[in-house]
C-alpha cells in the first residue's frame, strides 16, 4: 500500500508541475493587460519559518505602469479548483509577507486558478478579490468581470 502511495504521489505531483509550467508563461501576458509589467517569474517559490514552510506555485514579480508601484502576484493553481483550494489561498496570502519578507514593501495581487472550476468557486473567489483564471484553447484567460478591483495585501 505503501508502493501505491508513492506512486499517486508522483503522479499528482507531475500533473501539478504540468499545470504550473502551464500557466506560467501566460502570467505576464495577462498582467500586461491589466498595466503590470512583470520582470521575473518563479515556480514552487518556498519559504521556511520556524518549521513552517509556505508554498506558492508560481510567484511573479513586476512594476505597476500607472504608478511604476512594485507588485508581487501571488499565483495558486489547482488541477479542479475548488472552494477550499481559495480559502487556503487566502491564508497563505495573509502570511505571505512574514514567509517572504523580501518582499514586505510590495503590494500583493492573489490569483486562483484551474482547469476545471467547481460550482460557485468563480464568485467566491471575486468576492475575496482576488483574480481567476483558466484555460481557454492554448491560452489562460482572467475570468473576473469588468470593471473588478483585486484586494491588495500589504
Amino acid at each position: 500500500m505503501k508502493n501505491v502511495g508513492e506512486q499517486v504521489g508522483k503522479i499528482t505531483d507531475g500533473w501539478g508541475k504540468f499545470v504550473e509550467g502551464f500557466v506560467e508563461p501566460s502570467i505576464p501576458v495577462l498582467f500586461k493587460k491589466l498595466g503590470i509589467k512583470i520582470t521575473e517569474t518563479y515556480q514552487r517559490a518556498i519559504s521556511h519559518i520556524n518549521g513552517r514552510e509556505l508554498e506558492i506555485d508560481i510567484l511573479a514579480v513586476g512594476r505597476r505602469k500607472s504608478d511604476r508601484k512594485k507588485v508581487v502576484i501571488v499565483v495558486q493553481v489547482q488541477s479542479n479548483l475548488g472552494v477550499r483550494d481559495v480559502k487556503k489561498c487566502i491564508i497563505d496570502l495573509e502570511n505571505f509577507h512574514e514567509f517572504f519578507s523580501a518582499y514586505r514593501n510590495r503590494e500583493v495581487i492573489g490569483v486562483v486558478g484551474g482547469v476545471r472550476l467547481t460550482k460557485g468557486v468563480k464568485e467566491y473567489a471575486e468576492r475575496h478579490g482576488l483574480y481567476i483564471i483558466r484555460p481557454s484553447g492554448e491560452n489562460m484567460v482572467i475570468l473576473n468581470k469588468e470593471g473588478f478591483k483585486p484586494k491588495i495585501w500589504t
